[in-house]
């Protein structure tokens, strides 16, 4: 017995596709933002016109370093699983899921 809507192949499918082209762009923006804050670096952070103080132009760098790292096993650039460095691997996820873009991505 089911209980619910029940989704179909089609809605499977679509959502498989959203959530892969979802991936794809977020680690896109995520890795074009961290070459531009880390190309600013804290002194660019710093400068006007965007006049952070020292220590937010070190916590944006900090945040963005932080958040690149998923993006970049997402990309296959960074090991991912494992543990400790023992049998971490690089797996290229964006990739692999390349056939659920279905030519949608626009980088």
């Amino acid at each position: 017995m089911a209980v619910g809507q029940q989704p179909t192949a089609d809605q499977i499918n679509a959502t498989l596709t959203s959530l892969a082209l979802q991936w794809e762009k977020l680690a896109s923006a995520t890795i074009r933002e961290w070459r531009y804050l880390n190309k600013l670096g804290s002194s660019g952070l710093q400068a006007a016109p965007i006049g952070l103080s020292s220590s937010d132009a070190a916590a944006a760098l900090d945040m963005i370093n932080h958040m690149v790292t998923p993006a970049q096993v997402y990309r296959g650039t960074v090991q991912g699983q494992g543990t400790g460095g023992t049998g971490a691997i690089l797996f290229d996820f964006g990739d692999y899921l390349t056939l659920l873009w279905a030519g949608q991505v626009d980088p």
